[in-house]
């Protein structure tokens, strides 16, 4: 393990430790796998990779997977419904927990139809559970 990767996990770990939840994400009051967003979307973190150095994540509105993609830690992403730019952010840190993953995404923007940014956040925390390797 690189030192850089090292330095992060332990400070999202410091941070979760002192920080209160509410400044984690500006629409929920604790650390979840899901964000919600303007105009009934959401970003959903669906799986994180065995090695954890990818995140797969879900674009949904009203219930409905309008865009989903695989991302690298270090890497930035866009988002789509139909050919409309929605959401863009960076994956800056993927830490590995004992029992659960927790994602990073820094600059996060989400726009409406016409263009116009409509949420930003500076910095989002998504959590996930590990699943258990069914063939232990």
């Amino acid at each position: 393990m690189n030192h850089v990767k090292f330095l992060s996990i332990i400070v999202v770990s410091m941070l979760l430790i002192t920080c209160s939840a509410g400044i984690i994400s500006a629409k929920n009051d604790k650390v979840t796998d899901t964000l919600k967003l303007e105009e009934k979307y959401k970003l959903h973190l669906e799986e994180v990779s065995v090695d954890g150095d990818k995140i797969w994540l879900q674009l949904i509105q009203k219930n409905n997977v309008v865009d989903d993609l695989i991302v690298s830690e270090g890497e930035h992403f866009e988002m789509y419904d139909d050919e409309d730019l929605i959401v863009v952010g960076n994956c800056t840190t993927i830490a590995v927990g004992l029992q659960s993953y927790l994602i990073k995404l820094t600059d996060l923007k989400q726009y409406d139809e016409n263009g116009n940014m409509i949420f930003s956040q500076e910095i989002v925390l998504l959590e996930t559970k590990k699943v258990k390797n069914k063939h232990s």
